[in-house]
């Protein structure tokens, strides 16, 4: 699970808007606009919201915060919500639930919701609230998706509409027409016979005396065996034609020989008109193109059918007289294939008429349902409904008057062209209507205040920590202002945003762009002073602002961490992994069926436990032999007939197996990439491992098939080269001339388990390459540079650094800024701007600390839920 920062906060409404916008810094000093435009500014741009001992967040800071987040976003809704005043009314409470679903688990479907853990949907369910909440709508979903929906209702409207008859999405009967001649087809009544490859299927011919010559089918007659008969010798004496009776009989048997042990079985004697009668010889093409959409075309388009056969109306083969091979995954697969019936669909190649003509032609039914499928075409763009959303506001004058905000919807609207002139107060206007600074300002703190103000004092709190330190201790006089700043660090820094420009002026962009436009796109700054520092000095600082936290109060910080290790620790494991999959593909698409799903699906489940059961213990049985393999045996598994006396039951049952070999694999790279019962079935090696009759075994099969998503796996481990697990344990080692110490004594440590001494000494060694400036470090803490011995480095690396490197993200910065406006002074001294209490002030920063908190650290919990 992602942290959700300033910057998701961003790509988040960029998805639902589908726009991009920067994320900047606060200083507006010496802003100025490529064409000199006026920047709208608000009213009290000096006032103060809240205080700290060390800084003030202005309305001004938080004005150019919403901004440079998400203010186009916000502004783009303002004016929609009017825009779309007669389509907000007419969004259902259906529409906004199942929008809300959607966004929650990614699809709408309670089927495939279902299908989910109680774990997954409850993950995504706190992953949506969360992020609803640090957009500001955790008590209004409806409030954050009713527009989204009726953007898409009025994006839907316009593809029907006549005045968009010369745009390529706009749907009417030639569209219809069109769609239903290449695309449309009628449910096709098919025995599919798939085998599981090209000699399966002969062996299956050859034993029913079926033998494909000259594009036929034919029935071998003679006494000799089949099989000792080489096809040069079968001819008119030994083989004859089937009748159409007979070839359905033939294709009806070969289907119960592949289907029977796990589908019902059919009459072999019935006739055509009742096989195309059957469900399970019913498709549609959407059924078959996701099986395979070469096979689709050629049952639909190149092979005939019975019916039209028989009526003489299309003397088109309808069926395969030999096996046909698609590939599906990475196999492949033989097929026999025979078409019993599929609709003839009307003429329409010379039609012109109106859509009252085309429905009576097609179908009323027909003609609405190709409709939608075309409307749900165009709207599946993820830019085709924003798209027309930017048409509507063109219709209706909409101007941009805040330069940088109009670079922003450029990106959405690359034919639009800002307002030259700008303006004193006037953000944007549309048709009769006008928005001010004042009132965007006031829209969105009124939505999202906590967040915004949390982001607005992040640069202002990070250059307060240590600025002095780093960048005025060459100088008698400090100057905190970039432009006058002497300090050796600060020339880097100017050396660097030179190089930047240069980089810029001899690049692509320069062509298209004015720098200070490259400057807001490419690092979401207005000024180079910005870029100094709201860039390259917050960047500089942001470790030191961090690490102060992580030292406080006797490095308490660490406890977090301190937890959350011991998890890795006690799940370690180093094998080298090979495993076999047992999986079901019933809807043969080549892929594992969903295994849970097909299992819960069964009416009783007694047979196929005890086949399953039956494999696996066939396959240990198979593996007792100490000459097979693994590998030897998914070879003879894939080779085996379906009448083996060992694997013919199971391939008839409709079991197929794969055969991997993931070679070294450790927790930690286990966890996270594999699913978490395949984890837990290595975790259980690793018991077993353990046990004392089992220490000096080569290797260890898993004591019972492991479930996962894909089916059950017979896990096969051996000790991997990492198998004794890093710990804590360290003793003293001296200089040979000296007898110094050469390393710290608080590394030192007679136990297994790791110290929190051994932690802190960490946590200030990776510190000091965070920070990447060693004099600074020991100059602001006293600390100095750290050796490490490399055992203790091998555990740190182990089971510590990546937990720690998680304080120096931008969510925990988030969280010690909210934490640091808790302690502040709040004000909101114009209170029109903002409707919030301090008391609903404070607990909604609280509350976003605590996602930010959780959000960093829940991806590294792995310790056993109680």
């Amino acid at each position: 699970m992602r942290v959700i920062t300033k910057r998701f906060l961003i790509t988040f409404l960029s998805l639902v808007l589908g726009l991009t916008v920067a994320a900047c810094g606060n200083d507006t000093s010496e802003v100025t606009t490529p064409n000199d435009s006026v920047i709208p500014e608000i009213s009290n741009p000096d006032e103060i919201f809240i205080s700290t001992d060390d800084y003030d967040v202005t309305y001004e800071d938080l004005y150019e915060e919403v901004k440079k987040n998400d203010g186009l976003n916000q502004l783009l809704l303002m004016v929609d919500t009017v825009l779309l005043s007669e389509y907000i009314p007419l969004v259902t409470q259906d529409q906004v639930d199942d929008k809300v679903k959607e966004l929650t688990y990614g699809t709408d479907d309670d089927e495939e919701i279902a299908a989910f853990t109680e774990e997954e949907q409850q993950e995504a369910e706190d992953a949506f609230n969360n992020s609803l909440y640090l957009l500001g709508y955790s008590d209004n979903a409806a409030g954050y998706v009713t527009t989204m929906i009726a953007r898409e209702m009025y994006a839907e409207e316009q593809i029907t509409d006549e005045s968009n008859s010369e745009e390529t999405w706009y749907v009417d009967a030639e569209r219809v027409r069109d769609y239903y001649e290449s695309y449309y087809f009628e449910d096709i009544n098919s025995i599919i016979i798939r085998f599981n490859s090209e000699s399966d299927a002969k062996n299956v011919l050859r034993d029913l005396n079926l033998v494909a010559k000259n594009g036929d089918l034919l029935l071998y007659i003679g006494e000799t065996p089949l099989e000792n008969v080489p096809s040069s010798r079968l001819d008119e004496t030994n083989t004859r034609s089937l009748t159409n009776d007979e070839l359905l009989n033939y294709y009806l048997v070969m289907y119960n020989i592949v289907y029977s042990g796990y589908k019902d079985v059919i009459d072999e004697d019935i006739t055509y008109a009742e096989a195309t009668a059957l469900d399970v010889f019913t498709y549609t093409r959407e059924d078959l193109v996701n099986v395979n959409s070469m096979m689709a075309n050629f049952l639909f388009s190149s092979l005939g059918s019975y019916t039209e056969f028989v009526a003489e109306t299309d003397d088109t083969p309808f069926y395969t007289y030999q096996p046909l091979k698609y590939a599906l995954s990475s196999n492949n697969y033989y097929y026999m294939l025979l078409n019993l019936d599929r609709q003839i669909k009307a003429d329409v190649e010379d039609f012109e008429g109106d859509k009252a003509a085309l429905e009576t032609l097609i179908g009323a039914d027909v003609y609405s349902e190709i409709v939608d499928k075309l409307i749900e075409s165009s709207m599946s763009s993820s830019t085709f409904a924003n798209n027309r959303m930017v048409e509507l506001r063109a219709e209706n004058d909409f101007v941009i008057y805040d330069y940088f905000m109009s670079l922003d919807y450029t990106l959405a609207s690359t034919d639009y062209e800002g307002d030259e002139f700008g303006h004193e107060t006037i953000v944007a206007s549309f048709g009769e209507e006008e928005i001010t600074a004042d009132e965007l300002l006031t829209f969105c703190l009124n939505i999202n205040a906590p967040i915004y103000t949390i982001y607005a004092a992040q640069t202002k709190a990070v250059i307060a920590s240590h600025f002095e330190d780093l960048y005025c201790n060459e100088t008698s006089e400090c100057f905190f202002d970039v432009d006058e700043n002497t300090s050796e660090l600060m020339a880097t820094h100017r050396s660097d945003a030179l190089a930047a420009k240069e980089e810029f002026e001899s690049g692509y962009y320069a062509a298209y762009y004015e720098y200070e436009e490259y400057l807001y796109l490419a690092y979401g700054v207005k000024s180079n002073n910005q870029l100094l520092s709201d860039y390259y000095v917050k960047s500089t600082l942001r470790p030191y602002y961090i690490f102060d936290e992580i030292i406080k109060n006797d490095y308490e910080s660490l406890d977090v961490i301190m937890e959350l290790m011991q998890g890795y620790i006690d799940k370690y494991f180093s094998f080298d992994v090979n495993h076999i999959l047992i999986y079901v593909d019933r809807d043969e698409d080549g892929s594992p069926d969903d295994f849970n799903q097909f299992y819960d699906e069964l009416e009783d489940t007694t047979e196929f436990d005890q086949k399953l059961a039956d494999l696996e213990t066939a396959i240990r049985l198979y593996l007792e032999d100490d000459e097979n393999t693994l590998e030897s045996f998914g070879e003879d598994y894939q080779k085996a007939e379906r009448d083996d006396l060992v694997w013919g039951e199971f391939i008839g049952y409709g079991f197929y197996v794969k055969v991997e070999d993931l070679g070294e694999t450790t927790f930690k790279t286990a966890d996270g990439s594999y699913e978490e019962g395949f984890v837990d079935g290595l975790s259980v090696l690793k018991t077993e491992y353990e046990k004392p009759e089992n220490e000096d075994e080569a290797y260890l099969l898993s004591p019972e098939l492991v479930k996962t998503s894909y089916g059950m796996h017979l896990i096969k481990v051996e000790k991997g080269s990492a198998y004794e697990m890093p710990n804590g344990q360290f003793a003293m080692t001296y200089d040979v001339e000296t007898g110094d110490p050469l390393y710290l004594e608080d590394l030192v440590n007679l136990t297994e388990d790791l110290t929190l001494e051994q932690v802190m000494i960490y946590a200030q060694y990776r510190f000091i390459e965070i920070a990447s400036d060693s004099e600074a470090v020991e100059e602001i803490y006293g600390i100095e540079e750290i050796d490490m011995p490399a055992s203790l480095l091998k555990t740190f690396t182990e089971f510590l650094s990546e937990l720690y490197d998680a304080y120096y993200v931008v969510g925990y910065l988030n969280a010690i800024t909210g934490q640091e406006l808790l302690e502040g002074n709040f004000q909101n001294s114009i209170s029109a701007y903002c409707n919030l209490s301090e008391t609903a002030f404070n607990t909604r920063i609280q509350n976003i600390i605590d996602i930010y908190m959780e959000q960093i650290f829940i991806v590294y919990d792995v310790r056993d839920s109680e």
